[in-house]
């Protein structure tokens, strides 16, 4: 596997599990009773946020 290829797939994974954490903590803060969370939209955003990363990691490679 090219060492490029390898650092970006690096940094969108410590990026996504970062912004997932993120994400997923402001959306039970913002809904303040943790058992009124409905999964599906925790997953949505989390969801969203990883497509959100992986474009700007597409978008950086066609940069160069």
């Amino acid at each position: 596997m090219n060492i490029e290829l390898k650092n970006r797939l690096k940094s969108l994974l410590w990026r996504a599990g970062g912004m997932a954490f993120i994400a997923s903590s402001a959306y039970i803060f913002n809904v303040g009773d943790v058992f009124a969370i409905d999964p599906k939209a925790l997953l949505n955003v989390a969801i969203l946020a990883f497509m959100g990363l992986v474009v700007g990691e597409i978008t950086k490679i066609l940069n160069k």
